[in-house]
């Protein structure tokens, strides 16, 4: 039997099996293990891994063909800024990534993480708790939460600490619903997603307009499907509507022309479709 991969493990496993650059690690934590990192072109299979696995795309964009034992089953997506995965522990992950390089976030959680969560959410036994993984998705609620810890890896001001034991509490909240809602959804109605194909068409298109007011008719005109199957195809495919998406890359773009130009609000305002 496969050794568990535990947090210990996490930096050296990292290191010696990947191509990888480890930019930061460590921060002394509760439960938790943070790395920011830059990920270049692999073929990758973990053993199997007990910890639960959240990873958000900072910069760059990569596909990548990622499975392992879940809800979605083998899956191709497009990483590119803000988007998410996540795989509950005791998987065996696998992945193939095209050329190209990302720059990613990594969040490890050792399990009573959740299970401190389940008991004080969930009723019956939280032994019993069943995560739904996903690849490839947008949540704002999640992201903004990953980039908040993110930002606290230099901090060593006192309260630091106890910031970030709330956020990572706000994660598993937020990932233990994410799974109860698509188990439910799933026993109730069956929505088609969108091709990878598609998929990253309407995201180049959605990216190409950004200072553009532009509609959901030219999407899905683009992808040749109303736009109600859009929407609906859209959400199930990136975990939110597309009107979500275009607002927070929008305020993405926001953000790195804040830090790396010297344009005016306004200017950076139109620039930016607001």
């Amino acid at each position: 039997m496969t050794e568990a991969f535990t947090i210990p493990r996490v930096i050296d496993f990292l290191t010696q099996e990947t191509p990888s650059t480890i930019l930061q690690s460590g921060a002394d934590w509760s439960g938790v293990t943070a790395v920011l990192m830059k990920q270049g072109q692999l073929t990758f299979k973990s053993p199997i891994t007990g910890f639960h696995l959240l990873e958000l795309c900072v910069a760059g964009k990569q596909r990548t063909d990622t499975s392992f034992d879940s809800l979605i089953g083998p899956k191709q997506a497009y990483y590119r800024p803000n988007a998410l995965f996540y795989a509950p522990q005791g998987q065996v992950i696998t992945a193939e990534t095209d050329e190209g390089e990302i720059e990613v976030f990594q969040l490890y959680f050792e399990d009573r993480v959740f299970q401190d969560v389940a008991r004080e959410i969930c009723t019956g036994d939280s032994s019993t708790l069943d995560l739904y993984g996903f690849n490839g998705r947008f949540d704002p609620r999640i992201n903004s939460i990953a980039r908040s810890i993110q930002s606290e890896m230099d901090e060593t001001a006192r309260g630091s600490a106890m910031m970030i034991d709330t956020a990572i509490q706000q994660l598993a909240i937020l990932l233990m619903r994410q799974s109860h809602d698509a188990r439910s959804h799933a026993k109730t109605q069956r929505i088609t997603t969108l091709s990878p194909q598609d998929f990253t068409r309407a995201l180049d298109m959605i990216e190409a307009h950004l200072d553009q007011n532009i509609g959901l008719n030219a999407v899905a005109s683009e992808l040749d499907i109303s736009v109600y199957n859009f929407c609906r195809s859209f959400k199930a495919t990136a975990g939110v509507a597309p009107h979500q998406y275009l607002l927070e890359r929008r305020i993405s773009a926001v953000q790195g022309k804040l830090s790396n130009t010297t344009d005016t609000l306004a200017d950076i305002a139109y620039a930016t479709g607001f």
